[in-house]
């Protein structure tokens, strides 16, 4: 009877997943990143540098949206991050929404007039947009 239940017990060690762990790893990109020209756009690749080391994450544009009238802000999604020279492996993912021009809507209330106001456009700097991703362990 006690071989049943050593071997169950075993068994239940043995498939039991491993628990990693995940470390938050803030990131700003290499260069900056804007939706205001059509350099960038879906299926591109993006850099990005691990804040206080040399390191280097590069992201995927998963989605990309442009601005448009009647206030419609772009959207960039990047996500898929990966790093560049080491076999570490991060998950996360950045939404990044332009600015909403709330203050030309306001002063503008007439909605006429206020449908033609474009939406703003994705800008991200480097070192002043920091951002949030893990790396799993």
């Amino acid at each position: 009877m006690k071989k049943p239940l050593l071997i169950i017990l075993l068994s239940i060690l043995a498939f039991q997943p491993a628990l990693a762990e995940k470390t938050a790893v803030e990131i700003t990109p290499v260069k900056k990143i804007t939706t205001s020209n059509d350099k960038f756009l879906e299926g591109d690749y993006v850099d990005f540098k691990i804040i206080g080391s040399d390191k280097l994450v590069r992201g995927l544009i998963v989605k990309y949206e442009e601005n448009g009238f009647g206030g419609k802000e772009a959207v960039l999604v990047i996500d898929q991050f990966r790093a560049l020279d080491s076999n570490d492996k991060y998950s996360g993912t950045l939404s990044i929404t332009g600015n909403q021009h709330n203050g030309a809507g306001a002063v503008l209330d007439f909605e006429e007039i206020a449908f033609y106001i474009r939406g703003g456009e994705v800008k991200i700097i480097p070192d002043k947009d920091i951002f949030t991703i893990w790396r799993e362990e």
